[in-house]
């Protein structure tokens, strides 16, 4: 089927007029032409008349306002039309101008009118570049208004979640609470079942208790401004050691932790948290008894990679993928089951500080996870 293409046409001489009308017959698109003789008078039309037309060819040199001028308002006022600027021979740099202007394209006369030969594949070229760049607008229009209305749903989860992580503190305290009373007041010799449910329900209220907390800093880590400061790592590291002990002892775990340490661009409390999420990893899906081993080496471009080895089974491939994703868990076995934030919020900390996150994991091999921080610059006297 013909398509009908409904065109302004602004060219003040009669003849070049009726060869152009000439020229567009019969060439698989039916042109409806409106031709006017001044571009003040085709902006009225444009104005007055929105939707009509298809496509704007104009002449530059017109008597009163310029067709470049005319190009110049229509673009300014958002006209979403195609344009196409006829220019005469040795007029490159106004050529030049338009297509910088936005301008769709433009075409050379020559006074024999050899123009008028391609000019239909011209035009129809200059058609086909403005649908595509309208459809590229569009989209990106669409991208743009769908990640707003993300970051918008970002931000209601993450008040959601601080509204109900916080309300959540205090009855799991509650519960920990009484239960520690309950369990030192019973003689374990007289009832030892339940002692033994006591011990259930302060395990997995602790447990309750640590999810608790990570849904915390997983919305404070999205919405608070990144603190960047010097970080000294072995004061990170003290404060570390002191988080795992008691998991080092539950577990008879070897933890080997290098002496010394560079300094970095961060912020010493999730960098805090980074470490402890990877050391009680590699201690609870480590070996048996597990071995950690915790370093660091200098990489290129001022940048340092930290990280953290076990002794444990390895990590297929295919799970490698999943494991910095939300809610993905480490084990799929009962003895070790992960609640899945932990890796989530190792990612969305390192990335928030300018970093990456990875694995590097073997079957029967055991695993290394890292993480990569910006060097801190040398302080000059």
């Amino acid at each position: 089927m013909t398509k009908t293409v409904n065109m302004l046409l602004v060219e003040d001489n009669f003849h070049d007029v009726a060869a152009f009308k000439r020229a567009l017959r019969d060439v698989g698109y039916t042109y409806n032409i409106t031709d006017v003789r001044r571009a003040e008078n085709a902006l009225k039309l444009i104005e007055e008349r929105p939707g009509t037309f298809d496509l704007i060819v104009t002449d530059h040199l017109l008597p009163g306002m310029t067709g470049l001028e005319l190009c110049r308002l229509v673009i300014e006022r958002n006209i979403k039309i195609p344009i196409v600027l006829l220019t005469g021979a040795g007029s490159e740099k106004v050529a030049i101008e338009a297509l910088e202007l936005g301008v769709t394209d433009y075409i050379t006369k020559d006074n024999s009118r050899r123009y008028l030969n391609v000019l239909h594949m011209k035009l129809a070229q200059a058609l086909a570049k403005f649908e595509n760049l309208l459809g590229r607008i569009q989209a990106e229009a669409a991208l743009r208004q769908k990640a707003s209305q993300l970051q918008i749903q970002n931000k209601e989860l993450d008040a959601f979640a601080h509204t109900v992580a916080h309300d959540l503190r205090n009855p799991i305290a509650l519960i920990i609470g009484y239960a520690e009373v309950a369990r030192m007041e019973l003689n374990p010799e007289v009832n030892s079942s339940l002692h033994k449910y006591l011990s259930v329900i302060l395990q997995h209220a602790a447990k309750a208790s640590t999810i608790i907390d990570e849904l915390l800093l997983l919305a404070t880590v999205r919405t608070e401004e990144v603190p960047m400061e010097r970080v000294n790592m072995n004061l990170v590291m003290n404060e570390v050691r002191s988080r795992v002990d008691d998991m080092v002892m539950e577990y008879d775990a070897e933890l080997i932790i290098s002496n010394t340490w560079p300094t970095v661009e961060a912020h010493a409390l999730w960098i805090e948290e980074v470490w402890v999420n990877y050391i009680t990893n590699a201690i609870k899906y480590g070996g048996r008894p597990p071995i950690v081993t915790v370093g660091w080496m200098a990489l290129d471009n001022n940048r340092v990679q930290f990280w953290v080895s076990d002794n444990g089974n390895g990590i297929a491939q295919e799970q490698q993928k999943k494991l910095f994703l939300p809610l993905t868990r480490l084990k799929q076995n009962r003895e070790q089951q992960g609640h899945g934030l932990g890796l989530s919020i190792v990612e969305r900390i390192v990335s928030r500080l300018g970093g990456t996150v990875g694995v590097e994991s073997n079957i029967g091999e055991g695993s290394r996870f890292y993480f990569t921080l910006p060097k801190a610059p040398d302080i000059t006297e």
